[in-house]
This record gives structure tokens, C-alpha cells and sequence, in this order.
């Protein structure tokens, strides 16, 4: 069982190696905390904008929906390698 400090150490390891072998581009890479930043912000639109479009509320949630599920498959993928 890693210690939650290594854990991190080789979850940023992997990033680093993904953007930097060209894997998956850098700019298409981003933390857990601007996860949560995106995440609130289109929830914050939903939920304030009395002006939004219909095709753009459903294109919203769809990304909402994206962003959680992507979450959720990496929150148990590192569940599962540590």
C-alpha cells in the first residue's frame, strides 16, 4: 500500500510521461482541481443563465456528463493501483 505523498508523486509521474511522450497532448491534460473548476462554472451557468438556448443547455450537461464520467473512471482506476 502506498502512502498518499508517493501515490500523488506517481499519478503526476504519469501525467508528465503522457504529455511529455505525446501520448495525450499537455493542453488536454488538467487536475482534479480544474476538474472542479470547469465542473462548477457550467453548473453555475445552468443554473443562472434564464437566457440559454436549448441546444446549448443539452450541450452542457453533455459535458457535464463527460466531465463526471471521466472523474469517476480515474477515481477507480487509482483506487485500483494503489
Amino acid at each position: 500500500m502506498l502512502d498518499d505523498d508517493t501515490f500523488d508523486s506517481i499519478v503526476g509521474a504519469m501525467r508528465d510521461f503522457a504529455g511529455r511522450s505525446g501520448l495525450i497532448p499537455k493542453e488536454l491534460i488538467f487536475d482534479g482541481a480544474q476538474h472542479d473548476l470547469i465542473r462548477s462554472a457550467l453548473a453555475y451557468r445552468l443554473e443562472h443563465d434564464d437566457d440559454i438556448y436549448p441546444n446549448t443547455e443539452r450541450e452542457i450537461k453533455s459535458v457535464i456528463d463527460a466531465l463526471d464520467t471521466v472523474k469517476e473512471e480515474n477515481e477507480a482506476w487509482l483506487s485500483q493501483s494503489r
